[in-house]
């Protein structure tokens, strides 16, 4: 398997802070997720342009529900 031919953008959102969330949050899923954040700022550090969140193909409709779902779910809920 060649990691950037084998898997599908699922989100792009709007920093790397918020990517590495959605990453912890899929392995915990037991979904891989590999975070494409192009450019240079990607190479020196944490960056604040958009990064895409790409998952292997077969995961992507099981990524998609565990988003949404977190998404649903009001901020003072969350901060529980």
């Amino acid at each position: 398997m060649t990691p950037d031919r084998d898997l599908v953008a699922l989100a792009t959102v709007p920093n790397q802070l918020e990517a590495e969330l959605w990453q912890g949050v899929l392995a915990e899923h037991g979904i891989f997720a590999l975070l494409d954040a192009a450019g240079v700022q990607s190479y020196l550090g944490l960056t604040t342009r958009p990064v895409r969140i790409m998952v292997r193909p077969w995961q992507r409709a099981e990524a998609e529900e565990i988003l949404a779902a977190l998404a649903e779910i009001p901020e003072d809920e969350a901060s529980r």
